[in-house]
């Protein structure tokens, strides 16, 4: 009833080829191909760390951190006042949740400007 071409592409599923069943119940390995990309991002990613580790021991900068952590009076006390005040315009900037992640960051770490980081 078969076809000679479906007896053909039967007879090549079962030479042990791509998408033929395992051999005494045991899957064929993976190609190396397919470790590649996992091989490569981890690779990425181990050097990435090792480029930036050196960052957890720099201090703060003499850029911003004077108004935004290391002078303000704001941060360092946890109440309705901090909510208040970050809600306003300072800086040359509105951005309120920056103020209360900074708040978080002294309440949790104290003033190191590396433990955030960590």
């Amino acid at each position: 009833m078969g076809s000679a071409a479906a007896k053909k592409k039967a007879a090549a599923r079962s030479d042990g080829g791509p998408g033929s069943p395992p051999v005494c119940g045991v899957a064929a390995a993976p190609p190396p191909a397919a470790y590649a990309l996992p091989a490569l991002a981890a690779m990425a990613a181990v050097v990435t760390f090792l480029v930036y580790l050196p960052v957890l021991s720099n201090g703060f900068i003499n850029w911003d951190d004077r108004d935004y952590v290391t002078a303000n009076p704001y941060i360092r006390s946890l109440d309705l006042r901090l909510v208040r005040w970050a809600f306003g315009f300072h800086a040359a900037n509105w951005h309120p949740a920056t103020w209360i992640c900074h708040l978080i960051d002294v309440r949790l770490f104290g003033m190191h400007p590396g433990a955030p980081g960590r």
